[in-house]
């Protein structure tokens, strides 16, 4: 194997993908600061492009993180998770105050399980189980503090992807968690807390594909921009202090 010609081929790849995503980003960038109409309720907002505006905080925000580990083994399947909130207080613009929640030390908790799963089965059991806990955690600080912001480490709402299928002996566990994101969404719009989801390492692409069939053509498809992931379509447009516009989760066709 040459590495060096392997290296080569990696560069030029990788330069020839950035060029092609510049040159169909900036086909469409003309188009971004000004006034934009779409029929139904995809755009929340009139414009694609804003100033983000600075705000003095004055309020509790609280965020939810976990980890996971986990060992399928013959008499039984293992996996120890660590679930922690934190709570930041903020008094004109500073931060007054930070606090773990449940405490600033938690061990992992062990989930044991002596069903016999497949090794999908597995894999999806370590992901619901992560959850159910995250999710619990979150809606108890919002149950206890009422921040006005908690933040999520992943998406507010359930994944086809953690489904299980409809014969898998861990249905019940997707059960309990569509039951605990319910719990947590009432106890949220009880305490006037808004949820928020940080999703680092998004492949969504629904930004795009709104530019994409109601902007650039008005309403015709174009595939211009096809391999453009969100995040690296609002990388390449976005400047140092701006956002893009609110938009729907999901299309008009998808409910």
């Amino acid at each position: 194997m040459n590495i060096t010609k392997l290296i080569d081929e990696a560069v030029s790849g990788i330069k020839g993908v950035h060029s092609s995503r510049s040159r169909a980003i900036d086909a469409v960038a003309p188009i971004l600061k000004k006034p934009v109409s779409v029929d139904g309720k995809d755009l929340l907002e009139n414009k694609l492009v804003f100033n983000a505006k600075k705000t003095e905080l004055n309020e509790t925000i609280a965020g939810v993180d976990s980890g996971f580990v986990g060992k399928d083994m013959l008499a039984f399947d293992l996996v120890l998770i660590r679930t922690v909130g934190v709570l930041f207080s903020y008094g004109k613009g500073k931060l007054d105050n930070a606090k773990y929640f449940p405490s600033f030390y938690s061990f992992p908790e062990p989930a044991l399980s002596n069903r016999a799963l497949e090794r999908d089965e597995f894999q999806v059991s370590k992901s619901l189980q992560r959850l159910l806990r995250e999710v619990g955690v979150a809606r108890e600080i919002i149950e206890k503090h009422a921040p006005a912001y908690c933040f999520l480490d992943g998406s507010i709402v359930p994944q086809y992807a953690d489904k299980p299928r409809n014969d898998s002996n861990i249905l019940d566990f997707y059960h309990q968690l569509i039951n605990e994101f319910q719990l947590l969404y009432e106890a949220a719009e009880k305490n006037r807390t808004e949820l928020v989801a940080c999703v680092e390492d998004s492949r969504g692409s629904r930004f795009r594909s709104i530019i994409q069939e109601h902007i650039i053509k008005n309403g015709g498809k174009t595939t211009a921009l096809d391999n453009c992931y969100d995040t690296i379509l609002l990388d390449y447009l976005l400047k140092t202090g701006e956002r893009s516009m609110a938009f729907s989760y999901t299309g008009e066709d998808a409910k």
